[in-house]
């Protein structure tokens, strides 16, 4: 097993690197090297040195690399701080029309919005609506002596871009400049203004919410979340979105297990490559690299610094080449920035439970006035009782296929790939109740979360199948497991429709009819 000493000399590095300066030495010799981890190297300098020369040299590397690595919105922000977006001929850059080409805005939208969202952001509320248009015939409220109109300020360039329906997708480009700068309040103040004038669709709205939760901290993550899964109004793409941000939810409290379910449940109602990526992810730093790798191909494109990091691990051997201390000092510089699973698992780090979701209540945070006008947009439609992966109000017919002689628990070397049964993990077969199940053996340590599954006499997993019948509407599923998470109290079962997708779904087995065949 080579991840032991790996793992303690890596502890060791990050120790001596968190004690030590990033220096301009450091960020070229990386860049010699491996130009794309040199980037952070840079940006370090960018912020820390105390040298305006380093400064400017560090900057004029970074455009480099940005335009190299296209990494598109750093590079227009570096164009736009240094003033020169053009040439003389007007023209933008490649990088600049590359960018507006795949967003389908215009260039100098694109460099107004990005330059614009790097600047505090004025208040949206004068220009939530349109002024009214005042008409010969009087049709429309007009300003009077007796009644006085206020007029209303001319409005910013950055509002009139974002006014219009075809530039929505420069809301994405927005908020990633207020999450990196750490500019909460003026993001707020940006989606507001696309809420309130109808520009945004209820799904991207709600997953930047929701996005926005996760990164800034503001606001119960989990009560938007819930919330959000009760809408009746998700399509598939908006369902993917919410179990993908529900498993980054449960991954930053250290449930990497229920993290990676959800991630690859997300991948089958839409955005199939970021769902599979992200579940390789989370298997990876709870310790399953081999299954990790197992979903990836070498015709894998990565995207980011964190996706060639998962790419090395997989095909190219990088544990056995031990990276450098520039190297894992780059790493830590990203992990800072923005935590990744890979970036942990490389720097040592353990992926320990930090705290446990819970059921949704009022959240007792002080919110600005735009906080609260989104939630109150955003969550207040048509809903059902519970979210679309909560079926514990579900009544449900469980089939299982034979008398079953043990019960069983599954061992925790992979999640999704269920190894052989093995005989001292089972005990004998009392019944399918919750009080049997947990009051079995198998339920005696301090563990948060097991998998189970019923087997016959020879060792070999039954067959079950659980039905649910609502409103006419019968919907089946081909059991895999059973889960029981202790901190929530809670039973789980996972397995495949029978349109072939991934399911993982909450389950309260009082209110599910068990029917065990005959074994005659």
């Amino acid at each position: 097993m080579s991840f032991k000493p790996f793992y303690f000399i890596t502890i060791f590095l990050s120790v001596i690197l968190s004690l030590q300066a990033t220096s301009y030495e450091d960020a070229y010799e990386m860049e010699k090297d491996d130009p794309l981890f040199s980037i952070p190297l840079y940006e370090e300098l960018l912020r820390t040195s105390q040298k305006s020369d380093i400064r400017k040299t560090a900057a004029s590397r970074l455009f480099f690399l940005y335009e190299k690595y296209r990494k598109y919105i750093p590079a227009i922000l570096i164009m736009s701080r240094s003033g020169k977006i053009t040439d003389k001929k007007g023209h933008y850059p490649i990088i600049v029309s590359e960018l507006a080409s795949g967003l389908n805005v215009s260039p100098s939208a694109l460099v107004s919005v990005i330059g614009g969202c790097s600047k505090p952001i004025p208040d949206p509320e004068p220009y939530f609506y349109d002024p009214p248009i005042k008409t010969e015939t009087g049709s429309v409220v007009e300003e009077t002596e007796s009644s006085p109109v206020s007029p209303i300020p001319e409005m910013p360039l950055l509002f009139k871009i974002l006014s219009k329906k075809e530039n929505i997708l420069l809301y994405k480009a927005c908020y990633a400049v207020k999450i990196k700068s750490g500019d909460y309040d003026g993001w707020e103040k940006i989606h507001s203004f696309g809420e309130m004038r109808n520009i945004l669709t209820s799904e991207i709205s709600l997953a930047l919410r929701i996005s926005f939760t996760l990164h800034s901290g503001r606001g119960s993550a989990y009560k938007r979340i819930y919330s959000g899964g009760k809408l009746k109004s998700l399509s598939e793409d908006g369902k993917s979105d919410l179990l993908y941000l529900y498993g980054k939810f449960l991954r930053n409290l250290g449930k990497q297990d229920s993290a990676a379910r959800y991630f690859w449940m997300s991948s089958f109602y839409g955005n199939k490559e970021r769902g599979t990526i992200e579940t390789a992810k989370t298997l990876l730093v709870s310790g399953r690299k081999q299954e990790a790798c197992s979903y990836l191909t070498k015709s894998f494109s990565p995207g980011d610094e964190s996706e060639e990091l998962l790419y090395r691990l997989c095909f190219k051997n990088f544990e056995d080449k031990h990276p450098g201390e520039k190297f894992l000092k780059a790493v830590k510089i990203l992990n800072t920035d923005t935590s990744d699973p890979v970036y942990e698992y490389l720097l040592g780090k353990s992926s320990s439970n930090k705290s446990d979701e819970s059921e949704p209540e009022e959240s007792s945070d002080s919110s600005s006035r735009y906080a609260k006008l989104l939630d109150e947009r955003l969550f207040s439609g048509d809903k059902n009782p519970t979210p679309f992966w909560d079926y514990r109000k579900k009544e449900g017919v469980l089939a299982v296929s034979s008398p079953p002689a043990f019960l069983c628990k599954q061992g925790r070397s992979v999640l999704f790939k269920k190894s052989l049964i093995q005989p001292q993990n089972c005990v004998p077969y009392t019944g399918i109740s919750s009080e049997q199940i947990l009051g079995s053996a198998l339920f005696a340590s301090d563990q948060d979360e097991w998998t189970f599954l019923f087997s016959s006499s020879a060792y070999n997993a039954i067959p079950i199948k659980i039905t649910f019948n609502q409103d006419g509407i019968e919907e089946s599923l081909q059991v895999s497991s059973l889960i029981f998470r202790k901190s929530l109290n809670r039973f789980f079962t996972e397995g495949f429709s029978s349109d072939g997708k991934y399911k993982f779904y909450s389950i309260d087995l009082k209110t599910v009819q068990t029917n065990v065949a005959d074994g005659n």
